[in-house]
């Protein structure tokens, strides 16, 4: 894998799909270059969709899916071991999906792009925005 390695966060992902002028410039330049790798929780799916339930946002999970499966620099991250044990961890987030999406990007050395000022606060070596 040639490029940087990039964790989206929930909302960068949601923002890239659907509001690309939500994005930071900065965030929308390193989406942009096609020599990157992108990826993204497993976590934030199950959270897009418990936004879509709760009506805060209007996604079909399945144009996730296929914006994912055609799209050779973006994959899915699993909920595993090395995320989990990281997670357990980070006692400065109470938000679950929030916790392991950094322990994710923790574990697998990724830059996380987030908005998420807390996140940004807290962890300035691995959060861009």
């Amino acid at each position: 894998m040639n490029g940087t390695n990039y964790l989206l966060d929930t909302h960068s992902f949601v923002f890239w799909l659907l509001e690309e002028k939500s994005l930071s410039k900065k965030v929308l330049k390193i989406l942009q270059k096609p020599e990157n790798n992108f990826f993204i929780s497993s976590m934030s799916i199950l959270e897009i969709q418990y936004l879509v339930e709760i009506g805060r946002l209007e996604i079909e999970l399945g144009d996730i899916f296929s914006y994912i499966d055609s799209t050779p620099n973006f994959n899915i991250l699993a909920l595993d071991r090395p995320a989990l044990v990281e997670s357990l961890k980070l006692n400065s987030h109470r938000d679950p999906f929030d916790r392991i999406i950094v322990a994710t990007a923790q574990a697998y050395k990724l830059k996380l792009l987030t908005k998420d000022l807390r996140i940004l606060k807290t962890f300035p070596k691995l959060a861009i925005w």
